[in-house]
Order: C-alpha cells, then structure tokens, then sequence
C-alpha cells in the first residue's frame, strides 16, 4: 500500500466517524471513488435534488402579488416579481405574446390571429395594430374566412357575376360602436358577396333597400 492509498484510508476511516449529513433528507453523503474526502466534506447535500428542494423551502420563489389583463383577451397576467423587488408588468397573455412577437410572420401568427380576433371587439383591433388600414384589413380577412366556410357559390347575390367578386358588409364596419365583438360584425347575416359593382353600390347607399333585404333573405335561406 503507497502512501497515497494509506492517506487516503486515514482519511475515509476520520470521515465515516463523523460524516456530512445532507441537510435534506438526512441521509449520509457518501465519498465516491474519485473524490476527495476534503471536496465531500465541503457538500451540504447528497445530490442536486436535495439541494433545489431544500432551497425551495428555505427561500421560496417570490410570488406575484400583483395581476394586469392582456390588452388583447384581456385574460389575467400575473406579473412576476424581479431580484431588485419591482415587478415586471406584462402587455400579453403567453398566447397573444406570440401572435405580437410573430406578426410579421403571417404564416405562423395566421392561425392564432384567426383565433384571437374572433374574441375582440373593434376597439381592441384597431388598438392592436398600428394604424387604422391594417386594423380594417384584419376585419375584411376574417369576414372572407367566415363567409367561405359557409361553403357558398361564389358569385354576386344580385347578378350572380362569378368572374371576380367581394365579401361586403351589408352593415357597415363603422356602424357598429367600439364595444361591438368581431364575431358580431363579421357575422354571416352581415355578409355577402356582391360584384365590384354592386360592392361599390352597397357601400355608396346607391342600392335600394329592398335588393339588399331580397339578399340577406336568399343568404339566410341558404345558410341554413
């Protein structure tokens, strides 16, 4: 026996008489082969687990004592509380952050946008978005979404024009007040496909009312 091997003997035999105990589960730390009885010596807790656990319970994570609403679902956020004891207030839910961090992402955000816009009311879109084109964009995509699900011939409602034609309001965007939901506008008793021609008549009051009653009445029918 060289006498590293004696060393180390002496110093395993002083180790096993008065050892470290995790201060965890109380369990003793045993001295694996490849160590050191003095880097042991220096563990408080006999692995990793132990040693989060116990930290967990000495200091607890700091809780949020402080909620916000998502500007968009305006579902609860609970903020978190930072080192320096500030919270950090959040603008968006987890779900509506990644639309905002992927807008420029259409293809990715579509699906969750389509989602979202749904559930807000025209208030929230144009507060949303950056200007007043792309909210109202927004608000025409998801009414030629809702009406193509309806699975409709596509051709105008008055002429039955079926080159090139457009999903309209027949109550306009703007008459709606800022509290109103999208669901509601881009409802599909609220819209129908008309020709360029008929769309720009729609929207100048240069149809009469009775064209436009005879279309949601023939939309109605169909729907159902």
């Amino acid at each position: 026996m060289n006498p590293n091997q004696i060393q180390r003997k002496l110093a395993l035999e002083g180790y096993s008489k008065d050892p470290n105990i995790c201060l965890q589960c109380g369990s003793v730390i045993n001295v694996p082969d490849n160590k050191r009885v003095s880097e042991v010596r220096r563990k408080k807790f006999c692995n990793r687990s132990c040693s989060a656990s116990y930290t967990n319970n000495v200091k607890p994570k700091r809780v949020a004592i402080k909620d916000g609403g998502c500007k968009i679902c305006g579902t609860t956020i609970s903020y978190k509380k930072m080192s320096n004891g500030r919270f950090s207030p959040r603008d968006y839910c987890d779900t509506c952050l990644r639309v905002v961090r992927s807008k420029n992402s259409r293809k990715n955000a579509r699906s969750l946008r389509t989602h979202l816009i749904e559930n807000m009311t025209k208030k929230e879109v144009f507060a949303f978005y950056k200007n007043w084109q792309s909210a109202r964009n927004e608000i025409r995509k998801d009414a030629k979404r809702v009406h193509n699900q309806l699975g409709l011939e596509d051709k105008c409602e008055l002429c039955g024009y079926g080159v090139y034609n457009e999903v309209c309001h027949i109550s306009d965007v703007s008459s709606f007040s800022m509290e109103s939901k999208i669901s509601e506008i881009n409802n599909p008793l609220n819209l129908v496909k008309l020709c360029p021609n008929h769309h720009k008549e729609l929207d100048t009051k240069y149809l009469c009312s009775e064209d436009i009653k005879k279309a949601v009445a023939r939309l109605a029918a169909k729907i159902r």
